[in-house]
């Protein structure tokens, strides 16, 4: 793995004055962010119901992905700047290059999957809280139904265009080759 210390090199666009560690702070500040008001609408909920109802559940499952993500992204930094740094000349380009370029993209294959995972887990927690509200409201509860078989179709779609980022969808991961 690349030195992480090493940070002559950086990231374009918006992470432009990131260094690697700055990267991954940057990760876990969001992670314990959500940490807090996941725990604080937990406390409240069960102080106030006793009990945790649905759309809790379903922002639990957010944060465990969460979680996840966090510890890839972590794991994927090297890798990341790896590249990032040959392309400005810092580490020799040699036969590492293609086994730091596959690994970032297993990484971000995976890390991408749960963001979308993440995001649906959320809408799906809304979709949950909602329907409790709607009860004995039927034309509600089917106006929901039908948002929620958009939110469905959208998160298969999300799917499928990440799949098929490269064309065939086989070449994914053989990094250089798409």
């Amino acid at each position: 793995m690349p030195d992480l210390s090493q940070d002559t090199a950086r990231l374009a666009g918006a992470a432009r004055g990131l260094s690697p560690a700055g990267l991954i702070a940057v990760a876990w500040s969001g992670w314990v962010l959500a940490g807090i008001f996941v725990a604080l609408r937990c406390s409240v909920r069960i102080t106030e119901t006793r009990r945790l109802y649905m759309d809790d559940y379903w922002i639990l499952a957010a944060f465990a992905l969460l979680t996840i993500n966090a510890v890839l992204q972590t794991l994927q930094t090297p890798s990341l700047y790896y590249l990032v740094w040959m392309s400005a000349g810092r580490v020799p380009a040699d036969e590492k290059f293609v086994i730091y370029g596959t690994r970032y993209t297993y990484y971000e294959f995976v890390i991408i999957a749960l963001f979308w995972t993440v995001i649906w887990s959320v809408k799906s927690s809304f979709l949950a809280m909602y329907w409790r509200l709607f009860d004995g409201l039927p034309n509600y509860r089917r106006a929901l139904i039908c948002v929620a078989v958009f939110a469905v179709g959208s998160y298969i779609g999300c799917w499928f265009g990440s799949v098929w980022t490269c064309h065939p969808p086989s070449a994914y991961f053989k990094f250089g080759e798409s």
